[in-house]
């Protein structure tokens, strides 16, 4: 991961996801992986929660703004043969995670959508039959308006998917044309005829700012656009630098889009949006502006964390497919670039970093108070261990002494609001667990990796 566009910055610096991989990755398979998994779980007490990353590859187009691991979908054999590799993955690493309970699933991609109905009914009766659902589980399907087919959201429905997330990006067709992007608006109001007529009411729909020749007038376009359809929620993404997309020329060009981002809430457009729909709020992360509606909001139902598959939530998160991401908490984190159409368990192809209880326990706490601005400690101090986690309690009362952050009781509290792209203060958590991390030996040596092939 590069720095700032147009510089050599440290890759840390990119604040896009809370628990980006660390350099000291190593090779491993899917052997090794399980065998992870088993270990981590010989102790565990049944029903332990697991977070859930299915993720769909393909995609009907390459918008060369995206990050997120994508292939393009050339022939409709392809899917056939992921669903294929996937009935394998399921049945090799099932039982390693058995007695574990799915408390979050997101579908994501890519885009999930292109299998058909009957596909997407192979596929949740594959996972449901592998793996036990929490009934109140949160299950997101990810959803491409113009890839959209009968019937994938009666298959969703079945199957207890409530929540949609639908990528528009943008209503002002023009913008979208120079990234090889299909328009997205007209198709999403079939797909909001579909979701209301089956009884979902929790629909995100994603747009993106930072677009070259977007304006605030434009934008403030876009968002109207969505928000009269009463959709649940806009998750407004800045536009992040991808090789095929570098965006900025300078650091300053960069950091002066970010400050108009930040500032979207405010001023005039965003007053005469208020005004129009009184029932909706923002709320201000890192890289993304929310706006939610009320009623959600009173209602409980917003999490700061929600407009994201990567984050893990306090809880352990399996991913299958390529390009998936898994964390197993105080353990280690790793991602599949294994082959896409077939499952081989003596590949090599997984990214693995090994963190500890240290490590996750910082990036708990720096997650909490970038996002949520506070971090109440107990939870994380159970989770891992007092004397374990005792390293990231005395950096933060050295944080407080240094007047970064307020304590009260157990809970830290930001006090320096986030100005730019980077963390400012709170990156001390951040280098303190990239710096542990080089510490660290692997979890599973070498001669036992062959112990288990």
């Amino acid at each position: 991961m590069n720095g700032l566009s147009g510089t050599q910055g440290d890759w840390r610096r990119r604040i896009t996801a809370y628990r980006g991989f660390f350099p000291e990755a190593e090779s491993a398979t899917a052997r090794d992986i399980r065998a992870l998994w088993e270990r981590r779980l010989r102790d565990a007490s049944k029903g332990h929660p697991l977070w859930m990353h299915v993720h769909v590859p393909y995609c009907p187009q390459i918008c060369t703004f995206c990050h997120c691991g994508r292939l393009l979908l050339t022939k409709e054999s392809e899917l056939d043969a992921w669903l294929e590799r996937t009935r394998a993955e399921t049945a090799f690493f099932g039982p390693a995670l058995a007695g574990t309970r799915v408390s979050r699933q997101y579908f994501g991609g890519g885009t999930p959508n292109l299998l058909s109905p009957a596909q997407l009914d192979e596929l949740l009766d594959l996972i449901e039959s592998r793996f036990e659902h929490d009934p109140e589980a949160r299950r997101t399907l990810e959803v491409l308006p113009s890839s959209h087919q009968a019937g994938t959201l009666e298959v969703a429905v079945r199957h207890g998917i409530r929540r949609v997330s639908a990528g528009v990006q943008s209503t002002a067709e023009h913008l979208l044309a120079p990234y090889a992007r299909a328009p997205d608006f007209v198709p999403l109001a079939r797909l909001m005829e579909d979701a209301s007529r089956l009884g979902i009411d929790d629909i995100n729909i994603d747009l993106v700012w930072g677009l070259r020749g977007d304006s605030e007038d434009l934008f403030f376009r876009s968002l109207a656009d969505v928000l009269g359809m009463g959709v649940t929620s806009v998750s407004v993404h800045l536009l992040a630098p991808t090789p095929q997309n570098p965006v900025y020329k300078s650091e300053a060009e960069e950091l002066e889009v970010y400050r108009r981002f930040r500032a979207l809430s405010e001023g005039p457009h965003a007053g005469a949006l208020h005004q129009r729909f009184p029932n909706y709020t923002w709320r201000k992360l890192p890289t993304v502006m929310m706006v939610v509606r009320t009623d959600y909001v009173d209602a409980g139902l917003y999490h700061s964390w929600q407009y994201s598959d990567m984050e893990t939530v306090g809880m352990d998160m399996f991913g299958l497919g390529r390009f998936s991401l898994s964390h197993l908490l105080g353990w280690a984190r790793y991602e599949n670039r294994t082959a896409v159409g077939r499952f081989d368990p003596n590949e090599a192809g997984y990214q693995l970093a090994e963190v500890d209880g240290a490590i996750d326990g910082a990036m708990d706490a720096f997650a909490e108070l970038v996002r949520d601005r506070t971090c109440n400690f107990d939870p994380i101090e159970l989770y891992y261990g007092a004397e374990v986690i005792r390293p990231v309690r005395q950096l933060l009362d050295d944080m407080v002494s240094a007047g970064n952050l307020a304590r009260d009781g157990r809970i830290y509290r930001s006090l320096t609001p986030p100005d730019s792209l980077f963390a400012g203060p709170l990156f001390t958590l951040m280098e303190f667990a990239s710096a542990r991390a080089c510490g660290l030996k692997h979890e599973i040596p070498p001669a036992e990796r062959t112990a288990v092939l």
